[in-house]
């Protein structure tokens, strides 16, 4: 009698969390596939990245190169710029096209105060930032080694839609590791 107690107690007992799994098994399928629904929405129709930042084009990261490849003839700076190139491509697109402060944290030299940045396009009272729309990179200039490990220059963007433009200043240190970060 006892044996059939105890194996009717664990029957229900197996019972009741296959249940519970199966209702929990359920539960996530809905929302992965709501987040699932969200993300190609965003991506599709809104011509955006997974975390629904606007990034520069093909051909106008491009034209980056290029800007970048002439902005100096220093042998020093060219070889600076060569090794923080995929970190500058990142922060200009980043800063063309994100109104956001927190993005260019990502490329930050530790103890930096890029925590109190303003992007370009904070700065453009008529650009509409909701708009989508990236600025134009329309030059890099000013170049310069500031000690062997640092480096400065100049980037001028100009609104598409206001044809407002700014130009922001930006510092790199190289990192103990080789990486360029932003200062």
């Amino acid at each position: 009698m006892i044996k059939h107690l105890i194996s009717l107690i664990i029957l229900a007992t197996i019972t009741g969390c296959v249940n519970t799994l199966d209702d929990l098994n359920s539960g996530l399928a809905s929302i992965n596939t709501t987040l699932n629904n969200t993300t190609l929405n965003n991506t599709t129709l809104n011509n955006t990245t997974n975390n629904n930042v606007k990034k520069l084009s093909p051909s106008e990261l491009d034209r980056l190169d290029n800007l970048l490849l002439v902005s100096s003839k220093n042998d020093a700076v060219r070889s600076a710029i060569n090794e923080a190139k995929v970190n500058i491509k990142a922060a200009i697109s980043l800063d063309a096209c994100s109104a956001s402060r927190n993005k260019m944290t990502k490329y930050a030299a530790p103890g930096s105060m890029i925590k109190y940045y303003r992007p370009p396009m904070s700065s453009m009272r008529y650009h509409n930032s909701d708009a989508n729309q990236c600025l134009n990179v329309v030059r890099v200039q000013g170049m310069k080694m500031l000690a062997k490990n640092a480096m400065a220059f100049e980037v001028t963007y100009e609104s598409k839609i206001s044809d407002e433009v700014a130009t922001m200043k930006y510092r790199m240190l190289k990192q103990p590791s080789g990486e360029w970060l932003f200062e």
